[in-house]
């Protein structure tokens, strides 16, 4: 669970940065565990989705990759937290 942790802490970091979001790291860390932990780890992957590491993320689901290295603005992860699209994250 560490790595989990880890990962999606600099997941959350990045979109922090990009977004210019307030608030600290270690809080988005706590939102994207409690919202997408139970549902896209190494015990369940929904959508074949496992956010629980770099490369998971990287190889993403069954709609493509979760996060595009250097264009965070284009990845699908941004696109369901933001709710933009049909993808929205986490569902309602």
């Amino acid at each position: 669970m560490t790595r989990s942790v880890l990962w999606l802490g600099l997941v959350s970091l990045a979109a922090v940065q990009l977004y210019g979001a307030e608030g600290d790291a270690a809080r988005a860390v706590e939102v994207l565990q409690a919202n997408c932990g139970q549902c896209h780890s190494r015990t369940m992957t929904m959508s074949g989705l496992d956010l629980s590491s770099r490369d998971a993320v990287l190889k993403g689901g069954s709609r493509g990759p979760a996060l595009i290295p250097g264009k965070a603005a284009e990845s699908r992860i941004i696109e369901a937290v933001e709710r933009k699209t049909k993808l929205a994250m986490p569902p309602a």
